[in-house]
């Protein structure tokens, strides 16, 4: 008798603990204005990963933030927040130019 395995087409399942896209957006993760090594779409519970700002239009302020997955939910590793201070930067060059399209980039 053969032993029923979970097809490999329905991708990797969600054990108990793990952190879903659910879990994503509870923490604001995948907001724009971050990047993270938070594997996707799912995060192993007890896996650690990085948030911090991403690299075009953002300055990080301080440092990257660690999170670990627990229970379902992200968690600081350190105390503090989920997500980095990122701070936007000055639009300066690649002025969005179409018919409709208006910006507020002074080129500063």
């Amino acid at each position: 008798a053969s032993e029923w395995a979970w097809p490999k087409s329905l991708g990797r399942q969600l054990a108990v603990g793990d952190c879903g896209m659910a879990a994503r957006t509870a923490a604001g993760i995948d907001s724009s204005q971050f990047s993270n090594t938070c594997p996707q779409p799912d995060t192993a519970a007890g896996e650690y990963c990085a948030v911090s700002c991403a690299s075009m239009g953002y300055t990080l302020v301080g440092a990257p933030v660690v999170l670990q997955c627990s229970a379902g939910n992200f968690v600081a590793f350190t105390a503090g927040s989920l997500t980095p201070t990122c701070n936007a930067n000055a639009c300066n060059s690649n002025f969005p130019t179409s018919l409709g399209v208006t910006h507020n980039c002074a080129g500063t």
